[in-house]
């Protein structure tokens, strides 16, 4: 008989309580190649009779003699493994059942990579999801470095080539304290590359005892030590020497918990920059990344410190790249910003990529920025200042710098912000790299009053959203284009800024971007957008008319045109909330004039854009009617879900729905929640559009629903006005019973 391609190991200690489900879900895989190694490190308790009672060939059992614990318990495994493939997997965790599949399928197609693993979400003692997806760096080459900072695998999601243990000797480690997982993979990612899946591979089990989170309180010194020993020995096996008090300085800004704060921002940015020049001698293939993984986490080590990305930064950065260099036209648009624009400029002479011009493009602004901006001429030679005869708009305003420019690239930047100073540089890189991109963008720092408040898409999931970047941006927007690079033919490709729209208009133009130029990603901050109370004057008209704008020029571009107007609508909500009464019919009579019927075919629709509570007191309208209606209806229902007589309970009981899924967590599925619970009836599912948990619920958006074996005796909807069209599309992909909130409380 041959050998399996895959061994999975799995040590067992006093498990009997949950090694039985963690079995089952390697059992069920979808892949059966494989041989199930448990190793029992001399259970005390009945976890051994759990397993003997399993009937399955490929199972095969280990008895240690003495408690070795579970580094040595691994290592017993590896070295009894027959296959290939080495899985990976603890005795109390969940897998999901396609995961050898994938994994052994692009381990079999990429020889380059040594080890694979996935994203983690994380469940109670009950199986109930309590946290949202974990992701784990995917990029093997962000990967390689990263693993200096923080543990970048899910051990029990993890493949990996047996022959690379092998070659280069590695195994576990004993007595690190509950980081023999991180020790292992420190090794192991500086002598072969590895890959993290996007999707969820593994289900970790977060409950009392756990061995990780004993050890994270009671030896929490210690294991800090163990902790930086590790960050140590992966920087010095990726090539780094530094001194002693060089290495304190990166461990305690970088200890596994983040919450110290005593490091010296100046001595870190000196001691990252070594190791990014020693790095990049070593590895010169991994620049580009070696030059993003450290930038990101020095930011993340100043932003913590409360310390402004440009002060931080020092006006060097980490992308001094010397590679060829052609000229780069930046555009500065700019509206009577006088005070700020000196900033701006300086902010882009100050970039390590110095082959620029910059084109400051004035849209007749009636302060002193003129006499600003031709002072700046005159200091720098490499400035341009052109104005406008008369205000139109900063689509109008971008483009004719654009005109007036002379370089093969084109930059855009703000007149209140400031980019960081090796932006060009590090987009220019990836650019000249790979001469198909057309155009890059990137993050945003955001601050307000020099307090941080965030990164803008901090998490973009960019592997996912680049397979199809039209569609996600006809949901949402993600390109700020003060952050865009873009080959000037490649602007005039796509007919720049549209100039029919005076709000927006980065939107318009990432759309077309995405869906006609080969657009690119930089996952690192580059520039800090200054957040003030008078930054832009906010004028909802104007984004209700470009948002129409879209909408029609748009619309048939998307595959779910469902979703793309329901997305739509949100935003036009979202920007109407604040209205005043008396502007009210003027926003409907334009939204009825360029939307209805064939976008907006329904009065309600109407009213929840609108979204203005005062209307409702306005009894000579419409919309006072359909909203009267509307609460009428919740209410008669919200009396009858709280009845203590005739319960819900009893009438889903008497009509043999004992297994029920609710769809709907606002505030009448929350009610429907709270009085189901504690009764005879089973709540198997929440489905909503978004996700999440509910109490120890998880919420499951509604097409994984439908793809999942949970099958209800009923799903009950909540949404009054939605039920019917909820059903319906629950039903093409389900064989289920549907039942409105309404019909149970007739």
């Amino acid at each position: 008989m041959s050998n399996p391609k895959v061994s999975v190991i799995m040590p067992a200690y006093n498990a009997e309580k949950f090694i039985e489900k963690t079995i089952n879900s390697i059992l069920n895989q979808t892949y059966t190649d494989f041989e199930l190694l448990i190793i029992d490190d001399c259970s005390t308790d009945n976890t051994m009779d759990v397993v003997r009672r399993i009937k399955d060939n490929r199972i095969r059992i280990i008895n240690n003699k003495t408690n070795q614990g579970i580094a040595k318990s691994r290592n017993i495994g590896l070295a009894n493994a027959k296959g290939e493939y080495i899985a990976l997997m603890d005795n109390d965790d969940l897998t999901v059942v396609d995961r050898f599949e994938k994994e052994v399928c692009y381990l079999e197609n990429h020889p380059e990579i040594g080890a694979v693993g996935g994203n983690v979400i994380t469940i109670d003692s009950r199986d109930n999801q309590i946290s949202d997806c974990a992701k784990m760096i995917n990029n093997p080459q962000y990967l390689w470095l990263d693993i200096v900072f923080q543990c970048p695998m899910a051990n029990s999601s993890t493949i990996f080539r047996k022959s690379t243990l092998e070659n280069k000797k590695i195994c576990f480690h004993d007595n690190m304290l509950g980081m023999e997982d991180y020790r292992f993979w420190t090794e192991f990612s500086a002598v072969a590359d590895i890959y993290n899946f996007t999707d969820v591979f593994l289900k970790w089990r977060c409950r009392d005892g756990n061995e990780t989170t004993r050890v994270r309180g009671e030896l929490a010194d210690e294991r800090a030590k163990k902790f930086a020993e590790i960050q140590r020995l992966g920087l010095e096996k990726r090539g780094v020497e530094l001194e002693e008090d060089e290495y304190n300085v990166f461990c305690e800004a970088y200890s596994e918990y983040k919450d110290s704060i005593s490091y010296d921002v100046h001595k870190l940015f000196l001691v990252m920059k070594k190791i990014q020049k020693q790095l990049i001698e070593k590895h010169p293939q991994r620049r580009e990344y070696i030059t993003i993984v450290l930038r990101n986490r020095f930011l993340e080590a100043a932003r913590r410190k409360k310390v402004n990305s440009m002060d931080a930064l020092e006006n060097i950065g980490f992308g001094d790249f010397s590679d060829e260099e052609p000229l780069v036209s930046v555009i500065i648009s700019t509206y009577n910003r006088a005070d700020k624009l000196p900033m701006s400029v300086g902010s882009v002479l100050n970039q390590t990529y110095k082959n620029i011009e910059i084109i400051i493009s004035d849209d007749c602004s009636t302060d002193d920025t003129g006499k600003v901006a031709e002072r700046l001429c005159k200091e720098h030679e490499n400035i341009k200042y052109i104005k406008n005869e008369s205000n139109k708009g900063p689509s109008a305003t971008r483009n004719n710098g654009v005109k007036n420019s002379s370089g093969r690239y084109v930059a855009f930047h703000d007149d209140d912000d400031e980019w960081h100073p090796d932006k060009l540089a590090i987009q220019m890189y990836r650019m000249l790299n790979d001469l198909e991109i057309d155009m890059t963008f990137g993050q945003m720092c955001r601050f307000r009053k020099s307090q941080f408040l965030n990164i803008v898409d901090e998490h973009l999931d960019w592997e996912k959203m680049s397979k199809d970047f039209g569609q996600e941006l006809l949901l949402d927007n993600y390109v700020g284009a003060p952050t865009i690079v873009i080959k000037k033919d490649s602007f005039e490709k796509i007919g720049g800024f549209s100039e029919e729209i005076s709000t927006i208009e980065d939107w318009e133009f990432a759309i077309k971007a995405a869906f006609n130029l080969n657009v690119d990603f930089l996952d690192t901050p580059l520039m800090d957008v200054h957040v003030s109370d008078n930054s832009v004057t906010h004028n909802y008209m104007n984004y209700i008319k470009s948002i129409c704008y879209i909408i029609k020029k748009y619309s048939e571009c998307a595959n779910d045109r469902n979703e793309y107007f329901r997305r739509t609508i949100q935003h036009i909500n979202g920007n109407c909330r604040n209205i005043k009464d008396t502007e009210i019919p003027v926003v409907k009579d334009y939204l009825k004039k360029e939307l209805y019927p064939d976008y907006i075919h329904d009065e309600l629709i109407m009213d929840y854009i609108i979204g203005n509570s005062n209307a409702i007191n306005n009894s000579n309208t419409t919309t006072s009617v359909s909203m009267t209606n509307r609460l009428q209806r919740y209410k008669n229902v919200a009396i009858k879900l709280m009845n203590p007589e005739k319960t819900i309970a009893t009438w889903l009981k008497d009509n043999n729905y004992k297994r029920v899924a609710i769809y709907g967590t606002g505030r009448l599925g929350k009610c429907l929640i709270d009085r189901l619970e504690g009764t005879e009836i089973s709540i198997v599912a929440l489905i909503d559009r978004k996700g999440g948990m509910y109490k120890d619920y998880p919420i499951y958006k509604r097409d994984d629903f439908c793809g999942m074996s949970i099958n209800p005796d009923a799903v009950i909807i909540t949404p009054l006005y939605e039920a019917e069209g909820i059903s319906a599309e629950i039903k093409e992909k389900k064989d289920v019973i549907c039942i409105s909130v309404e019909e149970l409380c007739e």
